[in-house]
């Protein structure tokens, strides 16, 4: 095939279609893929003479940070589009950084060849407007600088290795999904590993359940072990590297279901980068149904890096639990935090290896389906004696004088945040100004949602208040004695207003309450 008969693709921002067009003639261009600042790939009203004008959007997912939705898109559409002998990225917002992430990680894309145009502008934007870096800001900067630092480090050689890997799974009088656990891991299409199952203490009729759906598997290889007492998910999940003696070991959740690929790849990808261990992003999903890995709505959820410690001490941006690790790497470090306030010890554990210097990778392509449940262990961590633990690793690398400098960062972020819900709440003062008769229901029964209900016990509003809505209603409860409950418990008034009590996921709520006739009010 002829050089110019080969598929090449130009990927810009919108207002930088002009300079993109340019390179057209020189660069043979076939294909453009342009994203607004919102980060989407629709577009339709854009001249561009003789190229194909592709359209990257992926629909069912929103993202945890919208900031990185372009970028997410671009990098999931090559993955299952592979068909470019080119990519041309802008450098601008660092877009190309999880693509190169991905080449880095993956064989899939090596017969693509990714090019990098144009100059980064993040700091530039912030000079011009001599103003200070917001979080959203603070990343873009990182992806950036570091897409380069990726971008040299692309052509790794890959070594096939069969290692053993251990799949390790702690339950806790929770069966209903173990099943379907089970059966993603009897898909996966890498062959030597096994799993151990780790019963934190279950009642005997739960444990009397885990071994008759283990009958089940016959085509796995399970070890069952049960804690006489619970002793807590990180140290039964301690407890199940200890029942092992495979070099690889990956940690997966009773109710998760992983990508058929997943052991696959991130054994290749820790050969790949030589590195320690490897995380992946996940798809967060709701509902008791196994997910359909090409339909299924979801938040994306990436682990951009275990090396941008400023923003891991605000959010978890540096690996999720169901992570592989180098056995004798997680020994070393101690394994998880099974103190009284555990809780985070993924976060905990994968930054502490970062900063004892160990190597990591991550595979930017979710390979696991992560199930939002009443009981996840996530809903009822304590923050703040969590956050101790982190502090007390940011100590290991700072200078005395700074050693408080996380907790006042960490003290900003929640400021920053109580004012973004007081701003909400206000909000919401005006918006119902206008609704006066309507029936009243409040969507979340988290910290926002108590905050929604206080500032309405101080007005006639509250005796409009119909009920609160949540998906983890079992689980929760709210002040006033309201009654929670889920969504499809509820029935909501014709008419009614919905405030929405949540500053994410909100698209997600809105299309569950599409077919309701109600007015919504959102605080995000």
């Amino acid at each position: 095939m002829m050089e110019y008969e080969q598929k090449r693709l130009m990927v810009c921002w919108e207002n930088e279609l002009e300079k993109a067009l340019a390179y057209r003639e020189e660069l043979h261009l076939t294909h453009i893929l342009i994203f607004d600042k919102n980060g989407n790939s629709s577009l339709a009203n854009y001249d561009v003479p003789s190229l194909t004008l592709c359209n990257a959007d992926l629909t069912r997912f929103s993202h945890r940070e919208p900031v990185l939705k372009a970028h997410s898109n671009l990098m999931m559409w090559l993955y299952n589009e592979k068909s470019f002998s080119d990519v041309y990225c802008t450098r601008k917002n660092g877009l190309a950084y999880l693509l190169l992430k991905c080449k880095q990680v993956s064989s899939r894309l090596d017969d693509t060849h990714l090019h990098l145009w144009g100059e980064p502008s993040a700091q530039q934007r912030l000079e011009e407007y001599n103003t200070y870096a917001s979080r959203d800001e603070l990343l873009q900067l990182f992806l950036e600088r570091n897409q380069e630092l990726v971008s040299a480090d692309v052509a790794c050689d890959e070594q096939n290795t069969e290692q053993k890997v251990s799949l390790i799974i702690p339950c806790f009088n929770r069966t209903q999904f173990l099943s379907q656990t089970l059966h993603s891991i009897s898909r996966q299409t890498y062959k030597n590993y096994d799993v151990v199952i780790i019963d934190d203490g279950s009642s005997v009729e739960a444990q009397q359940k885990i071994k008759s759906i283990i009958e089940t598997f016959q085509n796995l290889t399970i070890k069952f072990v049960v804690n006489r007492k619970s002793v807590g998910a990180s140290k039964a999940r301690n407890l199940g590297v200890d029942a092992t003696d495979a070099p690889l070991i990956m940690f997966v959740d009773d109710d998760d279901v992983l990508h058929p690929e997943a052991v696959t790849n991130l054994v290749s990808a820790m050969h790949r980068t030589q590195s320690d261990f490897v995380t992946t992003s996940f798809c967060y999903f709701e509902g008791n149904t196994y997910p359909s890995f090409s339909q299924t709505e979801a938040t994306l959820i990436h682990f951009h890096s275990d090396q941008n410690w400023l923003a891991a001490l605000t959010y978890n941006c540096v690996g999720g639990i169901t992570t592989l690790f180098k056995r004798s790497v997680f020994c070393k470090a101690g394994g998880f935090v099974s103190t009284q306030h555990a809780g985070e010890e993924d976060w905990q554990l994968i930054l502490k290896l970062s900063i004892s210097g160990a190597k990591s990778a991550t595979f930017p392509y979710p390979m696991l389906w992560y199930r939002n449940t009443p009981s996840s262990l996530s809903k009822r961590v304590n923050t703040y004696h969590s956050r101790k633990h982190l502090f007390a690793l940011y100590k290991q690398v700072l200078p005395k004088q700074l050693h408080h400098l996380p907790e006042y960062v960490s003290h900003l972020h929640e400021e920053k945040a109580q004012q973004s819900i007081e701003a909400a709440l206000f909000k919401l003062g005006l918006k119902l100004a206008g609704n006066n008769q309507q029936p009243i229901y409040v969507y979340g029964a988290g910290k926002l949602g108590n905050k929604v209900l206080s500032v309405l016990s101080h007005s006639e509003l509250f005796d409009r208040v119909m009920g609160v809505i949540d998906i983890n209603a079992a689980k929760v409860r709210v002040e006033f004695n309201i009654p929670v409950r889920t969504l499809s418990e509820t029935h909501i008034d014709k008419d009614a207003v919905v405030i929405i009590a949540s500053l994410k996921f909100v698209d997600e709520i809105i299309a569950a309450l599409s077919t309701f006739n109600v007015t919504i009010l959102r605080l995000d």
